[in-house]
């Protein structure tokens, strides 16, 4: 190896001390906590994003059903939200300036356990037992990696449910929003603040739908989320960081 290694390891460290301190600095500045408001194309309906990327309320204008056709409101709740996106990108880049961000090397001496602490911690095997449970519980996560491919991609499949006010058929892909339906003459002399509150409850369950499925996800591959656990303890010990053991 060469003489300069250490200096050269020295000196990416230090950039990605840089790095990771002006990523700090442009997390510090998102619009945590504030709300910011979208329209579609037509200016009929309208959406409150949380800064999480949430829809927490829903408009429409007394004669939306003249400016926006049942079957587009999908479209248009997917517009007036991505409005509302830029406007949280908008605000948080004008706070964070990354231009005026110092994106220089910065050295800082990480904290470290001892080797008492760190053994304490994370003892080491003390008998073949004790390593065949880290093999099998390897080879269990890396039988398990290949089915959690194909169950993630099956989350990608389009899933129909009825609204909870039943106003619509609703489907969705994970998260988004793909479909919104009107059930036939369901819209009748439905207010539009009835119709809002229950495109609002569509979008709850789709996003409870997905917290759902990825709750399921981790429950049916114990040994993945074993070994992220393990490893997310032991970095935390290596740079000094304290996290309860779970």
């Amino acid at each position: 190896m060469s003489g300069d290694a250490p200096d050269g390891l020295a000196r990416v460290a230090d950039e990605v001390a840089g790095l990771r301190h002006a990523l700090a600095k442009m997390r510090d500045e998102w619009p945590e906590g504030r709300e910011f408001e979208g329209e579609d194309a037509s200016g009929a309906l309208g959406v409150t994003l949380s800064a999480d990327g949430d829809v927490v309320d829903v408009r429409l204008a007394s004669d939306w059903s003249r400016r926006i056709e049942p079957r587009e409101l999908a479209r248009a709740i997917n517009q007036a939200s991505g409005q509302a996106s830029l406007r949280i990108a908008e605000v948080w880049l004008e706070n964070a300036q990354p231009n005026e961000i110092d994106l220089g090397p910065r050295h800082v001496d990480p904290p470290r356990p001892t080797l008492h602490e760190y053994r304490t911690r994370f003892p080491p095997p003390e008998s073949l037992d004790d390593l065949t449970e880290k093999f099998d519980l390897a080879a269990a996560a890396r039988a398990e990696y290949r089915r959690y491919r194909a169950a993630a991609d099956g989350l990608s499949r389009h899933d129909r449910f009825t609204s909870p006010g039943r106003l619509f058929q609703v489907v969705r892909s994970r998260a988004n929003l793909l479909v919104l339906e009107a059930e036939p003459d369901a819209l009748t002399f439905r207010s539009s603040e009835e119709v809002a509150r229950d495109i609002l409850a569509a979008l709850d369950e789709v996003r409870r739908r997905d917290a759902d499925d990825q709750r399921r996800l981790s429950e049916e591959f114990p040994a993945l989320t074993e070994l992220r656990e393990r490893n997310a303890r032991r970095l935390a010990a290596l740079t000094g960081r304290h996290t309860e053991e779970g």
